[in-house]
């Protein structure tokens, strides 16, 4: 038989089970402050953050532009009419930069013309391009040689001119 100051060895006590239950209340109280979710007001920063609006927007149809820390990248192309061949030294350059345009005309063709974004240069051989700061075109037309059936009717010494 046991008496009123015995200890019950079959079961937890019931005072275990009130301070269980007030740690882990403790504990769920906790965490929910640690994650701001129980008290929003509780900020230790004085900025509030602005409610979030939603705006209508265009869609964008201009180039985007590089941040600060970006150094914007153009394009070289270049074309050229039958009669030789014309290149850049790269295709892509950063803005400032250089790039070197080579022109190499056919055996007995020379150089017409050379554009530089549809403006006339005086370009006839290889050139340098300098501080790029938009995508270039160069455009080089080649002249044809001149052949026997296109010579002028010349007369040789001796020969008289018929009319």
């Amino acid at each position: 038989m046991s008496t009123p100051n015995s200890n019950n060895n079959n079961g937890i006590s019931t005072h275990f089970f009130i301070v269980a239950a007030a740690l882990l209340t403790l504990l769920i109280v906790v965490l929910f402050l640690l994650s701001g979710t129980l008290n929003n007001d509780s900020k230790t920063n004085d900025e509030e953050t602005p409610p979030v609006i939603a705006e209508e927007t265009e869609e964008v149809t201009e180039a985007p532009t590089a941040t600060p820390t970006e150094t914007p990248v153009f394009h070289i192309y270049v074309t050229c009419s039958s009669g030789g061949d014309a290149y850049a030294t790269t295709n892509t350059v950063k803005q400032g930069e250089s790039d070197h345009i080579t022109i190499i005309p056919d055996f007995g063709w020379s150089v017409a013309s050379v554009t530089v974004n549809g403006s006339a240069t005086s370009y006839t051989s290889s050139f340098d391009l300098t501080e790029i700061s938009a995508d270039t075109v160069i455009h080089v037309e080649f002249s044809a040689p001149v052949t026997p059936s296109e010579e002028p009717d010349i007369p040789q010494q001796g020969e008289q001119e018929t009319e």
